[in-house]
């Protein structure tokens, strides 16, 4: 039978474990069992329910909202709306990750990735990309449904 200091020691440090996994703070290059002397057990922190749940939900990251936003290309040659496009998938704060180019229209369409509009917003004028609009991307088909978008 387990003492209660150490059952409640052990509960003490997998709240903080999953308090880390949350904030993603977390260091989990270590062993399981390194952490604060768990020896009994080297996998324990992988069998716990909460800890499956982590690994499957959290660390694998949530997708950032997706924007559509669609540019005037003024006088830019292939190379040069090529150039503008990979300057846009290397992104910051933003990351583009599909590109759509009419160049006798002179029009681009960019799917990003940003944590927010206002992020995305602040990347593009930092890096000097006007924009004809932008929109978040809330909803969208699969197969014959229109499902939240992801």
């Amino acid at each position: 039978m387990k003492h209660p200091v150490q059952t409640i020691a052990y509960l003490s440090i997998e709240m903080r474990e999953i308090s880390l996994a949350l904030s993603g703070s977390a260091d989990f290059s270590l062993p399981s069992h390194a952490i604060a002397g768990r020896s009994n057990s080297p996998d324990r922190a992988h069998e716990s329910a909460s800890m499956k749940y982590l690994n499957s939900k959290l660390l694998s990251g949530v997708p950032m909202p997706r924007y559509l936003t669609q540019h005037t290309l003024a006088c830019l040659t292939r190379q040069g709306a090529e150039a503008l496009a990979q300057r846009m998938q290397a992104g910051g704060l933003a990351h583009a990750e599909r590109v759509l180019v009419n160049m006798l229209e002179g029009k681009m369409f960019v799917e990003f990735r940003a944590d927010s509009r206002e992020n995305l917003e602040a990347w593009l004028k930092t890096e000097g990309m006007h924009f004809d609009f932008l929109v978040r991307i809330e909803w969208e088909m699969h197969g014959d449904k229109l499902q939240i978008a992801d």
